[in-house]
């Protein structure tokens, strides 16, 4: 298992494939995850990787002392989502490391997991936006 990455929907569209077949797929943009933190099978009894990713927004002042000075410590801005992904012990990454695309492989499987807004039961005006 390799750790994965956080990335954010932005919209669907169609690949064409060389013999003009029509694949529909999902268009995720992808910051740069950063790694801050390592679980061990020692200390904590399973291996695992803590990525951050997506600056929080300037204005807001809601950031706690150990996000502060996790984050200074890494010398990056502090971020909106950190998620953690189980890993293999010889896919453990160092603090401070960079992950991006680039990290996977071209024609590579990977699941995707996502998060609905779930909205409840609504009326038209919700639901539809007028």
């Amino acid at each position: 298992m390799r750790t994965g990455i956080i990335g954010t929907k932005v919209g669907n569209t169609s690949y064409y494939n060389e013999d003009g077949s029509s694949i529909p797929v999902t268009l995720i943009r992808v910051d740069d995850c950063f790694v801050t933190g390592i679980k061990t099978k020692e200390k904590n009894g399973y291996f695992a990787v803590q990525l951050a990713s997506i600056d929080k927004n300037s204005k807001n002042k809601k950031i706690n002392k150990a996000q502060k000075k996790l984050f200074s410590s890494l010398d990056i801005v502090p971020k909106k989502i950190i998620k953690e992904f189980r890993v293999l012990e010889k896919n453990l990454l160092e603090i401070g490391t960079s992950i991006n695309v680039s990290h996977f492989e071209k024609q590579q499987k990977v699941d995707v997991t996502g998060i609905s807004i779930g909205k409840g039961f609504a009326g038209s005006m919700k639901r539809h936006n007028f």
